[in-house]
């Protein structure tokens, strides 16, 4: 725990955050925009599945928080 509360790492947990939040709001809007453009381009099931998949590519991609063990 007391790795987590280091500071040094601070910079990479706001990075992270910003990024994910991001990406998770190009994921829930995005597929709308598209279809607003061009109406039956994106399926119903993709635009409710694609913030979900999102999550799980962030996850997966920086999972192990900086400053964690």
């Amino acid at each position: 725990m007391t790795e987590f509360d280091n500071l040094a790492h601070e910079w990479r947990r706001l990075i992270c955050e910003l990024f994910g939040t991001m990406f998770l709001v190009l994921a829930g809007a995005g597929p709308t925009v598209v279809d607003a453009l061009a109406p039956g381009s994106v399926p119903h099931s993709l635009a409710v599945v694609s913030p979900g998949l999102m999550v799980m590519a962030i996850i997966l991609s920086w999972g192990r928080s900086p400053g964690r063990t």
